[in-house]
């Protein structure tokens, strides 16, 4: 798990640090028909109804009053009884509470969910659990999200039903338990829509589970689908490109070949699918592979294909009529395997898909090393003029893409500066992506947008005391709370950010470091090719 970056959070809107503890080391409060009920004026006092009305300061002050998450909530609901509140602005709230906080996920989610089921339908309950389940998956709370999985009731809806499945899926594949993933993944029939990341852990439950021959053929069948979701697109991208490595690595460069020919050119994961053809175009050919399509076909006669072929390759499961029996008809295809392809001439295949690769951004790894493979294909070729070549120009765009990295380094540890201002302004679009991607990354982020919507709030708040302040007559009590409580929010939210500054920082400097390791070493691996050619070349 990386770094809760949340874990701090809890003390933007608190001025004590008890706030910061879980859930779990908190009474649960009770549920809102057993809740402490306050008169109007105390909590119009209280929640400072007459100076900040929106739900994200609200919840702030409900939870200045709390000292857990779970008596905020029943705070909120006890004034929602009390007339305080409308319904609307109660699950505003709620949801405003919801985000402050992500420790002890499942309790919190049980509070609210046992305090809001008298409004709710079985399946609007049903909807909450399982996108609590999400987000319990999201911060890897196991434990959690099973629980949560095991409170959904029946009757299922349709919808239900498969979220179910696929949630269960999920769970399973992050803990690598996946014999449970077959289990609860089999019994997903749509590879249509959503249902094609479920197929796709499946193939993947399948070949951990020694499964290898249906693994293969289901992974090997959504290579081949006609898609148009750019998502979907982009993850028959990504099977294609783990097929085509998974055949690689096993010798077979002619499988192995026909598998990267099918990602995008211009798709995320096109960078590795074109370094992996050069490579495949100078592995061992192997054997010929045959790929055998098993769908269950719903015919009398199993053994015997419908009409309609072609449906068959984009629909795996045709609908039943009363009184047919099921099936299971193998379609096969051979994959092109050229063994004629010799000597020199593999190169010249290899350095097709490189030379392309060789121009695009030098900061991907893909990149960096197609730099250094084309001049060693250039040399397998007895081309010593363009290996040379070759590496000049490796060891150049090496050279500029350290001196871009170093400035990049430079800028990100400048305290005075944002990290993400950094980011947007010196990195690459797509660099940086296994850490942008990361929980504790994408839980910063979404903090860091949290902590800008109450600086909006704070300005409001300005406002309004000043206008108070203007007033004949002002009760300076009154006043001074009011100013009192808009400063302590004030230093808590910087204390934040700043907190929060340095964790991303420090995420984007180890992942810099590393980066920069590897481009020193093809650096120097270019270089040290160079000067050999060079001595070569000076020999008697």
């Amino acid at each position: 798990m990386k770094p809760r970056l949340f874990a701090s959070v809890i003390l933007l809107i608190s001025a004590a640090p008890v706030w910061a503890q879980a859930w779990s080391d908190a009474p649960e409060a009770a549920p809102a028909t057993e809740a402490v009920f306050v008169d109007r004026q105390s909590l119009q006092r209280q929640a400072g109804q007459d100076f900040a009305s929106r739900p994200v300061v609200q919840a702030a002050h409900y939870l200045q009053q709390a000292g857990s998450l779970g008596a905020a909530a029943g705070l909120v609901l006890a004034a929602e009884q009390a007339g305080e509140l409308d319904k609307a602005t109660t699950d505003a709230v709620l949801v405003a509470l919801r985000d402050y906080q992500q420790l002890a996920l499942y309790p919190r989610a049980k509070f609210i969910a046992d305090a809001l089921w008298k409004r709710w339908s079985v399946d609007q309950y049903n909807h909450f659990w399982l996108n609590q389940a999400v987000l319990m998956l999201e911060h890897e709370d196991y434990v959690g999200a099973e629980t949560s999985l095991r409170h959904l009731r029946k009757p299922w809806s349709a919808d239900v039903s498969r979220r179910r499945y696929s949630l269960w899926g999920q769970l399973y594949l992050q803990q690598h338990k996946y014999a449970e993933v077959v289990t609860a993944l089999d019994k997903q029939v749509s590879i249509e829509d959503k249902g094609l990341y479920d197929h796709f852990n499946f193939g993947l439950a399948l070949l951990n589970t020694g499964n290898k021959d249906r693994g293969l053929a289901l992974l090997d069948e959504m290579g081949y689908m006609k898609l148009e979701a750019h998502d979907h697109r982009v993850l028959r991208d990504h099977v294609n490109l783990m097929m085509g490595w998974h055949w690689l690595r096993n010798d077979q460069g002619g499988t192995a070949r026909e598998y990267f020919k099918r990602v995008s050119l211009d798709g995320p994961v096109s960078n590795l699918a074109l370094l992996g053809l050069g490579w495949a175009e100078l592995a061992a050919d192997g054997t010929k592979q045959v790929a055998r399509f098993k769908r269950r076909v719903l015919c009398e006669k199993p053994d015997v294909p419908p009409d309609a072929l072609m449906r068959l390759l984009s629909d795996r499961y045709v609908p039943c009529r009363p009184g047919e029996i099921s099936g299971v008809v193998d379609i096969t295809h051979s994959f092109a395997f050229d063994a004629t392809k010799r000597g020199t001439e593999r190169y010249q295949e290899a350095l097709r898909p490189w030379q392309v690769l060789a121009r695009r951004q030098a900061h991907d790894p893909a990149v960096q090393e197609a730099l250094l493979a084309a001049g060693y294909a250039h040399q397998r070729r007895n081309d010593p003029e363009s290996a040379q070549q070759a590496y000049r120009y490796a060891i150049q765009r090496f050279e500029e893409e350290g001196l871009r990295l170093t400035e990049l380094e430079k800028a990100l540890r400048e305290k005075d500066l944002d990290p993400l201002m950094v980011l947007r302004g010196k990195a690459q679009p797509d660099e940086f992506a296994p850490v942008r991607a990361t929980n504790g990354f994408v839980a910063a982020v979404s903090t860091l947008e949290t902590l800008a919507q109450l600086r909006r709030e704070l300005e409001v708040m300005d406002a309004r005391i000043q206008a108070i302040s203007e007033k004949p007559g002002i009760d300076q009590k009154r006043w001074d709370s009011l100013t009192m409580r808009r400063l302590v929010l004030h230093d808590q939210m910087v204390g934040i950010q700043q907190a929060l500054d340095e964790s991303l920082r420090n995420s984007l400097l180890s992942d810099l470091s590393e980066r920069l390791a590897r481009l020193n070493q093809y650096h120097s691996n270019a270089r040290l090719a160079l000067a050999r050619m060079y001595d070569k070349n000076q020999e008697p």
